[in-house]
């Protein structure tokens, strides 16, 4: 069995809860990779600052997850200098590689001049080939399997036309392809989808089958922006208890699997 790939996570505490969902994703795609996290690599008794020496010294990369709360922790800076003195230094070349989230505007001026890893405007599929090519030194692969990152937040059907029901979606961590679709008992009349907030309509691909329909925006939408999906039935059916089934979309049949309520 090859050796895994040794790569370092410096994060804020704050920002653990995403950082440990790159680390779930890297390595459910990427099996060979080794991630240092301190959640997992420190136990009770241990000197901290020794582990964390050893990590980042065994570390073939050393990933920086920059926000706007990072960025002013002692303890990312601490950990951030340290590798950068050792990339300057000509020890590690390539060795810091920073990934931007959290709605950071600007990178840190020490590491403006390095490509960074934007979690919030890559989708999925990006930003897991951009670290891994990164981590290994090589290039972008030419595909990397994805997987959903949107939240239903509820439907609304109108009272005064049951056989019309809206969905709303949000994205919650970094930019993705939407594209939802509906299991039905009967053929919908229309489906459409829109962005909330945005300035004028786009085109839209749309399926309807008798069973089933979809639509997806043609564009990536990103963290924090939410979007509707419409559903209409021919008049005296009812909405509600026609779909039978909603989740992503992949320009096919219904995947397996569901998007989740939001607090489900």
């Amino acid at each position: 069995m090859a050796e895994r790939r040794r790569i370092f996570f410096s994060h804020a505490s704050e920002d653990k809860g995403r950082m440990l969902q790159v680390y779930g994703k890297l390595l459910e795609h990427h099996p060979d990779l080794d991630p240092w996290v301190d959640t997992f690599e420190i136990t009770g008794g241990q000197v901290l600052l020794d582990k964390i020496a050893e990590g980042m010294d065994a570390a073939e990369r050393f990933f920086v997850f920059l926000s706007p709360v990072s960025i002013k922790k002692p303890w990312v800076q601490a950990e951030l200098k340290r590798a950068l003195t050792q990339e300057i230094g000509g020890e590690r070349p390539d060795f810091v590689v920073p990934i931007k989230m959290g709605g950071l505007t600007e990178v840190p001026p020490f590491v403006e001049a390095k490509k960074y890893i934007d979690l919030d405007r890559l989708t999925e599929h990006e930003w897991v080939a951009e670290i891994y090519a990164a981590a290994t030194g090589t290039k972008l692969p030419s595909s990397v399997a994805t997987t959903p990152n949107v939240v239903l937040l509820g439907s609304v059907v109108d009272p005064h036309n049951p056989a019309l029901i809206q969905y709303q979606f949000e994205v919650q961590h970094w930019a993705e392809k939407m594209a939802v679709r509906v299991e039905t008992t009967t053929r919908v009349e229309d489906i459409s989808c829109w962005l909330l907030g945005y300035a004028g309509m786009a085109s839209v691909h749309e399926a309807v089958h008798d069973t089933w329909a979809a639509t997806s925006w043609p564009d990536p939408v990103m963290a924090g922006n939410r979007f509707v999906v419409e559903v209409v039935f021919p008049t005296g059916v009812d909405a509600q208890a026609a779909i039978t089934g909603i989740g992503p979309w992949d320009g096919s049949g219904f995947t397996s699997m569901s998007m989740r309520m939001h607090g489900a």
